[in-house]
């Protein structure tokens, strides 16, 4: 599971931060885990190609978000 969050003052800092660490905890026994390789689980035999069509037409990576598909420069 991914937690995103962002506040405005660092002074809300340590309260979101406990918030996102009770829903962790909540939500703790209804998780089984993370998905390795999730990108190749995904699309299989086309993520070479669907890799080498998102860096051709998106080579600043402009239209991206943390599940994307990443651009052949952003991979480690």
């Amino acid at each position: 599971m991914l937690y995103i969050t962002k506040w405005q003052n660092e002074n809300e800092a340590k309260i979101n931060t406990r918030w996102v660490e009770n829903l962790r905890d909540s939500l703790l026994p209804y998780a089984e885990g993370a998905y390795v390789n999730w990108l190749e689980q995904c699309y299989f035999v086309n993520l070479p190609r669907l890799i080498e069509v998102k860096t051709k037409y998106d080579p600043e990576n402009v239209f991206k978000f943390p599940l994307g598909i990443p651009t052949a420069d952003s991979i480690t």
